[in-house]
């Protein structure tokens, strides 16, 4: 699904600073990733190199089997929205919308018919638990409910790949086993997901786990709930 081939981020400025050096990764499709490391590691770069929204300094970058390395700013734009879903730590859901609407919102910038759009949103906000809160605004609920209606509004679309940046960040112990056990279950239904995170417990869930440490991918190891 995607390989990364000796990529590097070096930020110039007063001081040079390598975020990541020399990245192989291969995630094939339908593989759960997650990608762990302490705060300062690299790991919201390689989330943003992964996701399309920042470019390596060195290195390539193949997607489903296309180097987009050199690929225009418009293109890689298209693509990302197209192929990738995102899931962050803070949620970002608009205050002022309901979770369908939310839900909703990126299949409205790509033109999907209203009709269609309503549907995809009601059933993965169904099939997330949330049936029976679609027109509740995000005030209206729990951080792990609202966790879940950016779970869904990052797949509603059918992405190829599922990005989430610390998905359990904000949520208490309850809500955070609530999230895992829906990216566990995810994973079995096929979805190809990256994850990153600092949480080794959420990480367990992963079919393979990966450390970053001052920007090199240290060590791999079997996640414990999938060792033989």
């Amino acid at each position: 699904m995607l390989q990364l081939n000796g990529v590097s981020k070096i930020y110039h400025g007063r001081v040079t600073t390598t975020a990541l050096s020399g990245i192989d990764l291969a995630v094939p499709d339908g593989e759960f990733l997650a990608i762990v490391g302490p705060s300062g590691s690299g790991k919201s770069t390689l989330m943003n190199i992964i996701g399309l929204l920042d470019r390596p300094t060195t290195g390539q970058y193949w997607m489903d089997g296309v180097e987009v390395t050199r690929w225009s700013d418009a293109h890689l734009a298209g693509l990302r929205n197209r192929s990738i879903g995102f899931v962050f730590q803070s949620f970002n859901l608009v205050p002022t919308l309901s979770a369908r609407e939310n839900v909703e919102l990126p299949l409205v910038y790509r033109s999907v018919a209203p009709r269609e759009r309503r549907r995809a949103a009601e059933s993965w906000l169904k099939r997330l638990g949330l049936g029976h809160r679609m027109d509740y605004r995000p005030h209206e609920l729990s951080g792990g409910q609202q966790q879940r209606v950016a779970v869904a509004r990052a797949l509603a679309g059918s992405p190829k790949i599922l990005l989430a940046d610390e998905p359990t960040g904000n949520l208490d112990d309850a809500s955070r086993r609530d999230v895992a056990k829906i990216f566990e279950e995810l994973c079995g239904s096929g979805q190809t997901i990256v994850l990153i995170t600092h949480d080794g417990q959420f990480a367990s869930v992963a079919d393979r786990r990966l450390r970053l440490v001052d920007g090199i991918l240290e060590q791999e190891a079997r996640a414990a709930s999938h060792a033989n």
